[in-house]
């Protein structure tokens, strides 16, 4: 794992080993609401607009969004 991302890709892998040994015997609304919030801290969300220049609901109906 260190070797293909390095020392901060092994961070991550060992914070994500960690949350899940630590979420083993909690509550499903907890486990969901931790997993939620590890990928939340590491992902950049962008709006659809934003990216593809229109929204999810002008994919769904076909138009321009």
């Amino acid at each position: 794992m260190q070797q293909k991302y390095g020392q901060a890709g092994l961070a991550v892998l060992e914070e994500w080993l960690s949350l899940l040994q630590q979420l083993q015997n909690q509550a499903v609304q907890a486990q969901l609401r931790g997993v939620n919030d590890f990928f939340n801290r590491r992902i950049r969300w962008v709006d659809d607009i934003r990216v593809w220049g229109r929204g999810l609901l002008g994919y769904a109906l076909g138009g321009t969004g």
